[in-house]
């Protein structure tokens, strides 16, 4: 089982290689992110998740394998929670169905809960049904839809 721990500027590179794998595979589940091209503005966003405690790595034999990455909704708006968001979680295709996913997750789940967030929230492409049973079998339940079309469709 591969060790779960917090990320260092250190893995900052191996994990932006995981983000890049991530956004290429959720292409086929309909994701409108470029991989390669996004590789040098995710590096920012993983370096800050790294800064405030909030991306854990996966590691087996030294290589990184997994990531969680989330920060908590500071926006100024008020709300009735305390909201930690996970903006991203990728297992490499090799390390899983060993459980890396769920330790990966409940390491995310407890570094948000120590910084006072009671409440968790992610998003999950619609046609990605592996994803969305992995959420549900974690106890995420649906609370938004976002719809979209294109502009050249008609109403």
């Amino acid at each position: 089982m591969a060790e779960i721990r917090g990320a260092t500027p250190g893995d900052v590179g191996a994990v932006v290689d995981c983000w890049v794998a991530l956004a290429a595979d959720q292409r086929q589940h309909g994701s409108h992110l470029l991989a390669e091209p996004n590789r040098l503005v995710i590096a920012d966003s993983v370096a800050m998740a790294t800064a405030t405690g909030l991306l854990v790595i996966a590691e087996d034999a030294a290589t990184v394998v997994g990531f969680a990455m989330a920060h908590q909704e500071l926006d100024g708006l008020q709300r009735d929670v305390s909201l930690g968001v996970i903006d991203a979680m990728y297992v490499r295709p090799p390390a899983r169905a060993a459980g890396v996913g769920a330790a990966l997750l409940a390491a995310i789940e407890a570094a948000l809960a120590r910084r006072g967030a009671d409440h968790v929230a992610l998003e999950v492409l619609s046609a990605n049904a592996h994803a969305r049973a992995f959420y549900d079998a974690a106890g995420y339940r649906e609370r938004r839809r976002t719809l979209e079309k294109p502009l050249d469709q008609d109403s």
